[in-house]
């Protein structure tokens, strides 16, 4: 089938622009696409990626629903797109119960959360109800783990909490994304790695190239030696590759797991394999 990103972003067509510009400037990162969904799908013709997840977050409750139903819509088209629309979802929504079961019936794969952008401590009873019942449902979670640098200083989704919500719920088909927790792998590789919860590579071992080079920019990442040797302590098949698309390069991404050291067969399965499995069984 070829390469799945199993972690990109779009806007919006009438909206992206300012939703980048605005990214990209609090982050003082490039971006590597426009932020739409021609923009993406022409990035995954260029650079040999054969399906993309997009990842929407709700950072306020009231978006949700509108998010979704545009995103139903979208994903009527995927064979044509090669984009595969997960649900948003915000932790403060008073039927939560109701609305993973809507989300479910629709048809969505998958749900992503936010700690830090939803502003709601993983470890929070929102987010493990939130993991209980997508598990019960046997949707896919993908989390925002560790750090995020348009947010300094905000702990939300640390790997402490993330750890604990993992101890109280034993959550089924759990993502954490940035390699377990971004600028947090020291703790990825001493307490996560061999957990039962995949993680993905976005925006973990690129260099963060940034949109002005007069400004200070975040030169976190995590060196390929500690990529292999955390995927070889938590087990190959469950790596998925991931961009984070506009905010890194899908190429580069793409030849950061290549040229990382492992074997052909654990590429395979970061690139693709663990990816079409989770999604399609």
């Amino acid at each position: 089938m070829g390469t799945i990103d199993f972690h990109t972003h779009t806007f919006e067509d009438h909206i992206a622009y300012k939703a980048v510009d605005k990214l990209r400037r609090s982050a003082n990162i490039r971006n590597y696409t426009d932020g739409t969904d021609s923009g993406l799908m022409k990035a995954d013709s260029d650079n040999d990626i054969s399906l993309s997840v997009v990842l929407p977050v709700a950072t306020r409750i009231m978006q949700a629903n509108a998010i979704n139903a545009r995103s139903v819509k979208k994903n009527e088209l995927s064979s044509e797109t090669g984009l595969i629309y997960f649900a948003a979802i915000h932790p403060e929504d008073t039927n939560i119960l109701s609305m993973l079961g809507n989300i479910k019936k629709a048809g969505f794969k998958g749900i992503k959360i936010h700690p830090v952008a939803q502003d709601v401590r993983m470890d929070d009873i929102m987010y493990l109800r939130i993991l209980d019942i997508a598990s019960e449902l046997d949707l896919i979670t993908v989390v925002h783990a560790g750090e995020d640098i348009s947010f300094p200083g905000n702990d939300k989704s640390s790997l402490k909490y993330i750890l604990k919500a993992i101890d109280i719920v034993k959550p089924t088909k759990f993502v954490l994304a940035h390699m377990g927790g971004f600028n947090e792998w020291d703790m990825v590789e001493s307490d996560l790695a061999g957990a039962d919860v995949y993680l993905d590579t976005s925006f973990s071992i690129n260099k963060i190239i940034p949109f002005d080079d007069k400004l200070p920019s975040c030169n976190s990442v995590l060196e390929l030696s500690k990529f292999v040797r955390i995927v070889r302590k938590h087990g190959a098949d469950k790596i998925l590759f991931g961009s984070d698309s506009p905010w890194t390069s899908q190429r580069v991404s793409v030849q950061n797991v290549i040229n990382s050291g492992l074997t052909e067969e654990e590429i395979n399965l970061i690139l693709e394999g663990n990816a079409h499995r989770l999604l399609f069984g």
